[in-house]
């Protein structure tokens, strides 16, 4: 299947039939796989899909909104209170979590 409008294959052909190919390989593969039909190599190839973007646009969207709530709520909770000691405190409690779990993760997944 090529795609009409940028002539470069929507499907990469990998063998994934070989024993012992490392995920760096086919990855490298793929990568290599994502050329315009004339050879070039298309940067953002992802992009050139319509349902990525949306979904790209969608979840930065989403990020960035979570932030502002996050700002918002600290900076009303500083209001409120008048209290430095305490906005950094629900930063802390906040973040805390997070950043335990994603050590355990990463020590011992």
């Amino acid at each position: 299947m090529v795609c009409t409008r940028f002539q470069y294959p929507l499907v990469s052909k990998v063998n994934f039939s070989k024993r012992g190919d490392s995920m760096a390989s086919s990855a490298n593969e793929l990568s290599q796989n994502n050329t315009i039909g004339s050879g070039k190599k298309v940067a953002f190839a992802a992009l050139h899909h319509r349902d990525f973007r949306i979904y790209f646009v969608a979840t930065m969207l989403a990020m960035m909104a979570d932030n502002i709530e996050h700002v918002i709520s600290y900076w009303l909770l500083y209001q409120k209170f008048h209290s430095p000691v305490l906005a950094g405190f629900a930063v802390l409690v906040h973040w805390t979590p997070f950043l335990f779990f994603f050590s355990l993760l990463r020590r011992y997944g």
